[in-house]
């Protein structure tokens, strides 16, 4: 999630800047979920991202931001 948001950080669609910050990382991964999503569906594509991140996937998510931030 923090390489997908950095990219778009750097092609000027937001992101990025949220390592130390889950709740606000997800909240940014899933708006740019969003836009590559419609993107592809506008080319008849799958989606990329899942619309929702589960409270389950959220939880295994918490667990590895905090073994990788120490808290």
């Amino acid at each position: 999630m923090a390489s997908v948001q950095d990219t778009a950080q750097n092609f000027g669609l937001g992101g990025g800047g949220y390592a130390d910050d889950l709740d606000a990382m997800l909240c940014s991964f899933g708006a740019i979920g969003l836009v590559v999503n419609e993107i592809n569906r506008d080319m008849g594509l799958l989606d990329l991202t899942p619309e929702l991140i589960t409270p389950a996937i959220q939880g295994k998510l918490a667990y590895i931001h905090a073994l990788a931030w120490g808290r």
